[in-house]
């Protein structure tokens, strides 16, 4: 049986995780220049963590941590290829000079 006590002890605990979505957004938002400059300099996601947390800056998870990096990293990616002046190619898809060459009447019996 579940007492009142109980019921309020869970319905903090909810709010308390609900309230550190936010946290965590507000903390990657204070370092998510930083992470990114010293993720193009080669340093690894886990390095990235450990290195904000033993500085304080970051109490979350690393799993939550990663997916703000990847989303940010894969949107600066995305920018990045919308401004440069080559299109970016796609693919199988060449700009005009096919890799395989196709002969328009290909001689049969020398490959039989």
């Amino acid at each position: 049986m579940v007492f009142h006590k109980d019921v309020l002890t869970i319905k903090q605990k909810k709010r308390k995780n609900f309230m550190r979505k936010y946290t965590a957004k507000i903390e990657w938002l204070a370092v998510k220049e930083e992470a990114l400059k010293m993720l193009n300099q080669g340093y690894s996601y886990t390095l990235l963590h450990e290195h904000f947390v033993t500085e304080g800056k970051i109490t979350m998870a690393y799993k939550t941590f990663y997916g703000y990096v990847r989303v940010a990293k894969a949107s600066s990616n995305q920018s990045s290829q919308e401004k440069s002046d080559t299109p970016a190619r796609k693919l199988g898809v060449s700009n005009g000079d096919s890799l395989i060459k196709h002969d328009s009447n290909p001689d049969l019996n020398k490959y039989i």
